[in-house]
């Protein structure tokens, strides 16, 4: 066997797994869902301008060749940056690893957040397997804000002025 036909089978391998990939289930079409609205009239969410106190709720899915995940997060504005605790995780992650429940992140890092919802709401490309589901909720007094997207570009792995919501609350393996 040369070693050219050795390499045949993982080809063969790689390009089955691109075909699975084709059949992904994508969701709601990519061209974004929104629904802006609050008592007021509509406006688009504004994460650093959250005042200390104001929560802010992201329903966040991603499902894509290789994984499922859903969780929901609720960010906790103050005068540092704010507070974020997880709610309802659901996905496939290797055994002995686990997702902690409560991060914090400081002022530049809700703006880059603030920058990911400027993307999904610019943001009209479709072509990618994973596909993210956001819908995000912030509630002052009586008025409620909401906005959801759908992304199916995979853009915002490209971009570091993004906060990627998964990478709020990164896998750390088990203590043994």
């Amino acid at each position: 066997m040369t070693p050219r036909d050795r390499r045949l089978p993982s080809a063969i391998l790689v390009s089955a797994l691109g075909f699975a990939c084709l059949d992904a289930p994508t969701g709601p079409p990519p061209d974004r869902e929104r629904d802006v609205t609050n008592g007021l009239g509509s406006s688009a969410i504004n994460v650093a301008a959250l005042a200390p106190g104001d929560e802010l709720r992201i329903e966040f899915r991603s499902d894509g060749c290789f994984h499922h995940v859903r969780f929901t997060l609720r960010l906790q504005r103050d005068s540092l940056g704010a507070r974020i605790l997880v709610d309802g995780l659901e996905g496939n992650l290797a055994p002995g690893w686990h997702f902690d429940s409560e991060a914090r992140i400081d002022l530049k890092a809700l703006d880059r957040l603030d920058n990911l919802l400027h993307f999904y709401r610019t943001n009209h490309l479709s072509g990618c397997t994973t596909v993210d589901s956001v819908a995000v909720m912030v509630r002052r007094s009586s008025a409620v804000t909401r906005e959801s997207f759908v992304d199916g570009s995979c853009g915002t792995y490209e971009d570091e002025r993004l906060l990627r919501i998964p990478t709020l609350f990164p896998a750390v393996r088990d203590s043994q």
